[in-house]
């Protein structure tokens, strides 16, 4: 994406590990975030509020995954006629600095 033609104002990584990544790629080309590019993480990891700068991502809720993903195993394996169930759960997004509003 540096190396392209194609200007860009934030990158959207698919985990936080990734982002961390693109922030050291954008520093070593002398490109400051979120002054420059924007960066936003997906995951929050314990790390992630003490990256440099503090990084924005989505928080997903874990505990509810697993609890929702075991209690549809549990019906499934007791009733296996039983009618599948789609189980929507929200995720937080933390608001950190690796974000700013666009550039104008």
């Amino acid at each position: 994406l540096l190396a392209s033609e194609i200007p860009f104002s934030s990158v959207f990584a698919q985990n936080d590990q990734m982002a961390v990544g693109a922030i050291r790629a954008l520093r070593d080309a002398g490109l400051r975030v979120p002054q420059d590019i924007s960066i936003f993480g997906y995951d929050d990891i314990p790390l992630a509020s003490y990256f440099d700068p503090p990084l924005t991502t989505i928080r997903q809720p874990m505990n509810e995954f697993g609890r929702h993903g075991a209690q549809l195993l549990i019906d499934a394996v007791q009733n296996p006629k039983h009618e599948l169930k789609q189980v929507r759960l929200n995720a937080q997004i933390i608001k950190r600095d690796s974000c700013a509003p666009p550039r104008q």
